[in-house]
């Protein structure tokens, strides 16, 4: 969220970038996920980059499934995945108000 509300590419942004790194990398080397996640991964994302040139919603709502089952794909418990995601997005949605 920091990395919204500021101006330019920074410390938040380069964060994130680095916790997305460290997930995926260390579960390809635990053997839990592999080439196919990060491409769905890769390809949610530009999807959503897409949808800013392409107004209507269906490529931003497909590439959010994309990457949430992008990490749901690399983990192996789904269950706790869903946990983690769902604390947070209800972590985050508490910074918005």
């Amino acid at each position: 969220m920091l990395e919204l509300y500021s101006p330019g590419f920074g410390l938040p942004g380069i964060a994130g970038l680095s916790a997305l790194l460290l997930f995926f990398y260390g579960h390809m080397v635990a053997g839990l996920a592999g080439f196919e996640t990060l491409i769905l991964f890769a390809l949610g994302v530009g999807l959503i980059l897409l949808e800013l040139f392409i107004p209507g919603g269906i490529a931003g709502i497909i590439g959010l499934i994309a990457i949430f089952a992008s990490f749901f794909m690399a983990s192996d418990n789904v269950v706790h995945m869903g946990i983690s995601l769902l604390i947070a997005l209800l972590r985050q949605s508490f910074y918005l108000f």
